[in-house]
């Protein structure tokens, strides 16, 4: 019987597998989110499989032990070549006036072909598709609260 793996450290040692362990990995993990049978992450299983043609990792080795850690509400970026998670309660300033999540959103949104954007909130425990806008001003509330 194969050891349950441990979601919310699925980074550790990762990089140093072979291909072929880093493949397993990723099995395992989606028989996990299986397993677990979380509406939340079944939604974003989907989306992978359906958009992401390349970097499946960042979903189902960086993003998921992200949601594991952290209790929070968050933006997804999906790109046909990866996905990026913002923690939308993150109180990290790179300088005085722009948030952490401000300036790699912009990263993101310049630099990158996003296919799609997705909002969490875990109030609610909602998981909606949004448009570009719609992200930009979540992510500018966030910059309002964490500067009040």
């Amino acid at each position: 019987m194969t050891k349950r793996i441990n979601l919310s450290k699925l980074t550790e040692g990762y990089y140093d597998l072979s291909t072929l362990e880093k493949a397993e990995i990723m099995e395992r993990v989606k028989k996990a989110i299986k397993r677990k049978n979380s509406e939340l992450l079944n939604s974003m299983t989907t989306v992978v499989e359906k958009h992401l043609t390349h970097y499946k990792q960042d979903f189902y080795i960086h993003d998921i032990e992200l949601i594991h850690q952290h209790d929070v509400s968050f933006l997804w970026l999906v790109r046909d070549s990866g996905t990026h998670w913002i923690n939308l309660e993150n109180h990290y300033m790179v300088s005085e006036k722009i948030s952490f999540n401000e300036d790699v959103f912009e990263i993101y949104a310049r630099q990158e072909r996003i296919i799609a954007f997705y909002y969490y909130n875990k109030v609610t425990k909602m998981f909606t598709k949004i448009n570009e806008q719609k992200a930009r001003t979540l992510i500018k509330q966030q910059y309002e609260k964490m500067t009040a």
